[in-house]
């Protein structure tokens, strides 16, 4: 994928998008009981759309399992099918953080994991076709896609963070996109764009542009 492709990528994705989740009202996600601890609720201080954001607080006194901070959202009563979902996330820091999507339909697929940059990260971007995910049937290996023809049920986005200090991250603007089969990219890695300072630039991993921020 050259850089104009990847330009007329965003594009697209924007034209074409269905908010699943903006925390401006009523919202589905919650931190789920089998990862690390974590404190979450809506704030306005980190927003990328609207008025509110989620807010996830993480300290040394809660329980680092090793899992991550889950968020969880249950898609039973969704009614709708997409093959690709993009979130912005605000890493306040100090930790450094990955991020990565899984899904649940006929098992559990988890994608590749996204370093997050302090400050904005927006348009993350993970393509459910591209064989960037593992599950139980890949022997755990990043090798398959996840399976569309089964009902969605979960969604997860995963955060693995580095040592144990006290930190915070908001989520906002998770949107939807079923896109045409024929025109899934082949790069089977996850990808982002990151707003930071006029000279900043950013290598997606697998990629071999480089995608440049103007403020």
């Amino acid at each position: 994928m050259n850089q104009f492709s990847l330009v007329l990528f965003f594009i697209s994705s924007l034209a074409s998008a269905t908010v699943l989740e903006s925390f401006e009202d009523r919202f589905y996600w919650q931190i789920a009981n089998w990862g690390d601890e974590a404190k979450s609720g809506t704030s306005q201080a980190e927003v990328s759309a609207g008025q509110y954001s989620f807010e996830v607080h993480f300290s040394p006194a809660m329980a680092n399992r090793g899992k991550g901070i889950v968020l969880e959202r249950d898609l039973n009563s969704l009614g709708q099918e997409f093959s690709r979902v993009t979130v912005d996330i605000f890493n306040r820091g100090p930790s450094k953080i990955n991020v990565a999507l899984a899904m649940e339909t006929d098992e559990y697929y988890e994608s590749q994991a996204l370093p997050l940059e302090k400050g904005w990260n927006k348009n993350i971007s993970f393509t459910l076709r591209t064989k960037a995910f593992k599950s139980k049937a890949s022997n755990w290996q990043f090798e398959t896609s996840v399976n569309l023809d089964v009902p969605m049920k979960k969604m997860y986005f995963i955060f693995y963070r580095e040592g144990n200090a006290e930190g915070s991250f908001f989520v906002d603007n998770i949107q939807a996109f079923q896109d045409d089969p024929a025109a899934a990219g082949s790069e089977g890695v996850p990808s982002k764009v990151i707003e930071r300072g006029k000279k900043n630039h950013y290598r997606p991993r697998g990629l071999p542009v480089e995608i440049f921020i103007r403020s």
